[in-house]
């Protein structure tokens, strides 16, 4: 028998902002469930202007104020994410939505190895996919002062390894380990160096 894993979230409005609280009594990766929940808020033109509580350990707790708050578009950018939105109240301006996270992961560029992929420039690092390939070659979209740091992790966002470079980086080639599933491309000083987005070449 499969359990549905849920969060509770609670919406309480404050001071043109929205504090909204994240729960569930259990979890197998909060570190993932972190990570997808902030990018999902972040994709759906939300900011996050602070974070008010988290606490790692079951039952999980994760409370966030953020700007620019749409259900839809949060809705829609959490299922990018494997989170669903399974029930939705308002209760005299209390908000709570159940959500099934049993297929939680992170919303990244579908592998492709007949063609390059480029990604659109962003302000956070770039979360790419490694499973599935033996090796992937990142490079700016645009000729950069690069200085690569690459952070390496498994499907529960453990970080396994670091590549970095003191010097300015053309390329980067990251030949990919079985238990590899993502990596986080980013520069040493400032993403911004990173000109263009990246492009990526599986094989």
């Amino acid at each position: 028998m499969v359990r549905c894993l849920t969060i509770f979230v609670f919406f309480v409005y404050f001071a043109n902002a929205e504090v909204i609280k994240f729960y569930t009594d259990k979890t197998s990766s909060p570190i993932l469930l972190t990570k997808a929940i902030n990018t999902s808020i972040e994709n759906s033109g939300a900011f996050i202007r602070g974070i008010n509580e988290y606490q790692a350990n079951e039952p999980y707790s994760y409370e966030v104020e953020i700007l620019d708050y749409d259900y839809d578009r949060l809705s829609s950018s959490l299922l990018l994410n494997g989170i669903k939105v399974l029930q939705y109240e308002n209760n005299n301006e209390n908000f709570s939505i159940v959500l099934d996270i049993k297929n939680v992961r992170l919303n990244t560029a579908k592998i492709d190895f007949n063609s390059e992929i480029v990604l659109q420039k962003t302000t956070t690092p770039y979360i790419i996919s490694l499973k599935g390939a033996n090796s992937v070659t990142v490079r700016p979209n645009q000729a950069s002062e690069w200085v690569a740091d690459i952070r390496i992790y498994d499907r529960y966002l453990n970080q396994i390894r670091v590549i970095k470079n003191e010097n300015v980086s053309d390329f980067i080639t990251i030949n990919i380990q079985a238990n590899e599933y993502y990596a986080f491309i980013d520069d040493a000083v400032d993403i911004n160096n990173i000109r263009g987005g990246v492009k990526l070449s599986y094989k």
